[in-house]
């Protein structure tokens, strides 16, 4: 179970964590997981401000000033999540370029953003729902806020069968091509 968690007025890096298992049935589980997880990291944040600890989902990305600070921030923080009773995967870690971090191509000169294609037509509740999820994926990066979407939010309202008829609204065609526009 993996997730991440915004920092207060986005002061800081968003933080990412990764859990084996989490209590099945409590609506609060990432909730807790999310506590656990800060606490098992916040000493490596606060040992190496220098440091940048990005956290989503499954992704994590250590950034230093310099390739020392960089294995020193690794360490701690691979120390405090052992220390909490967690794990990183071995297989995930990045050492050399090109790095991949949430869709995006990193090297040591440049930075490529993923190439991103939205779906423009909906038929059903469910493909309504996986539209959303890529909107809101790159929301944050295309400066778009939740008002400028509410026509598309707001078709997620009534049948909540994923097989349910949907379409787009004339003021949620607005807004997809807002997001459109924004990406190109």
């Amino acid at each position: 179970f993996a997730f991440s968690v915004p920092a207060i007025s986005r002061g800081e890096p968003l933080q990412r964590y990764h859990w084996k298992s989490l209590p099945q049935g409590m609506k609060n589980s990432p909730t807790i997981c999310q506590y656990f997880i800060a606490q098992a990291l916040s000493p490596a944040q606060q040992k190496h401000p220098r440091s940048m600890i990005l956290l989503n989902m499954d992704d994590l990305l250590i950034a230093a000033p310099t390739r020392a600070e960089m294995e020193q921030t690794c360490g701690s923080v691979v120390a405090g999540v052992q220390n909490a009773g967690l794990e990183i995967s071995t297989s995930k870690i990045q050492e050399v370029p090109p790095w991949k971090y949430l869709g995006w191509r990193m090297t040591e000169q440049t930075i490529t953003p993923p190439k991103i294609q939205l779906r423009s037509s909906v038929h059903t509740l469910q493909g309504l729902q996986q539209l959303l999820g890529e909107v809101n994926w790159v929301r944050p990066m295309l400066g778009i806020t939740n008002c400028e979407l509410a026509p598309l939010f707001n078709l997620l309202r009534g049948d909540c069968d994923i097989r349910s008829p949907r379409s787009l609204t004339p003021e949620a065609q607005v807004a997809l091509e807002r997001v459109t526009e924004a990406i190109q």
